[in-house]
């Protein structure tokens, strides 16, 4: 056991609070993050779902490594209780694993509050939205513009990628002021956030349209209620 294993084993058998919150965060910094070999950094991502899970007042979920997954970090299997993490990313990705990680744990994590709403009794007009989104979800599409987007759009990513870019960015930024620059942060930045605006541009260059955001997500909205109804 070298020294990282020890301090993983030592946050792991602390007690829920705010302090090992940000002992987890920390540890996300490319400064530790770069002397994790795979299985400790796997270790520390189990850390922060269930640190995210304890937030939320509801049971982790498992991480588990998957080969299959080679175009992304990683997926949410609810039926499964379990995020499903790239083992070619975490193998293949140097400069920014560490912030593309925290994120991605912290997107799939949004996937499952998202399903506990939608099989929960709450009727706001976003639980809503998300409720037709799972039954009829978009599948992943990269090869043009529009099918990338209007994956990208729907209610259950749009939330997911907001959501965990937000507190992502507060958190790395948090721990830059407290650790130092981190490249891996700077990266992301700059590869990983795409501005939503630039994305309703590069839609309606490819469909010759002038759509607003708002109009995109409406249109993506009666696109996912008529895939809901069809036989």
């Amino acid at each position: 056991m070298n020294s990282w294993d020890r301090e993983l084993e030592k946050l792991e058998k602390l007690s829920p609070n705010s302090e090992k919150t940000k002992l987890i965060e920390e540890m996300f910094h490319s400064s530790i993050w770069n002397h994790l070999n795979s299985e400790q950094k796997i270790k520390l991502m189990e850390l922060l779902e269930i640190d995210l899970s304890y937030q939320d007042n509801r049971e982790p979920n498992k991480l588990q490594v998957w080969l299959k997954l080679p175009s992304r970090a990683s997926a949410a299997f609810p039926a499964s209780n379990a995020i499903r993490i790239s083992k070619h990313h975490l193998e293949n990705i140097g400069i920014g694993s560490n912030v593309l990680f925290y994120c991605a744990v912290v997107h799939e994590h949004e996937h499952f509050n998202q399903y506990y709403d939608s099989i929960s009794d709450k009727k706001d007009s976003l639980t809503e939205e998300m409720r037709d989104n799972l039954k009829s979800l978009i599948p992943y599409g990269n090869k043009m513009a529009t099918q990338y987007i209007e994956y990208r759009f729907q209610p259950t990513e749009y939330y997911a990628h907001k959501n965990s870019e937000v507190r992502t960015r507060k958190v790395f930024e948090r721990l830059t002021q407290d650790l130092g620059p981190d490249e891996g942060f700077e990266k992301w930045k700059r590869e990983e956030c795409i501005p939503t605006d630039f994305l309703v541009q590069l839609y309606n260059e490819e469909n010759g349209t002038s759509f607003s955001f708002e109009e995109l997500y409406n249109k993506i909205l009666e696109k996912i209620k008529g895939k809901k109804f069809q036989k």
